[in-house]
């Protein structure tokens, strides 16, 4: 009789481990399942926000074509300046250079003939 009942518990027992263990893996499962969902709801708010973002932007600055061709066109004309003034003042700069290589003064200043008496 008290192996019957050792049996039966432990019978018990192990079904009680089984209960256990599916109940831990549809917990599992659950939680895959809404982190899953709330991926997607945050992916749609997601685009919701940008979708306004994007109409807000549109309605308040004009289109992006309309911006990036403006933002094109003073690269463009800023470029063609700079371009100008290195060809314009580059002899006059390089001529500042060779002057000032060429022509070192050889003269002791005045402040280090001072300091040398001492």
């Amino acid at each position: 009789m008290a192996s019957g009942g050792m049996a039966e518990l432990r019978a018990a027992e192990q079904k009680a481990a089984q209960i256990v263990q599916e109940a831990r893996a549809a917990r599992g499962q659950r939680l895959k399942e809404a982190t899953v969902e709330a991926r997607r709801v945050i992916e749609g708010y997601r685009d919701d926000k940008e979708k306004q973002f994007q109409d807000f932007v549109k309605t308040k600055y004009g289109s992006s074509g309309s911006q990036t061709a403006d933002l094109d066109r003073q690269t463009e004309a800023e470029l063609a300046k700079l371009s100008a003034d290195f060809k314009h003042n580059k002899d006059v700069v390089l001529d500042v250079l060779v002057d000032k290589v060429t022509n070192v003064k050889t003269v002791v200043p005045e402040a280090w003939g001072v300091c040398t008496k001492y």
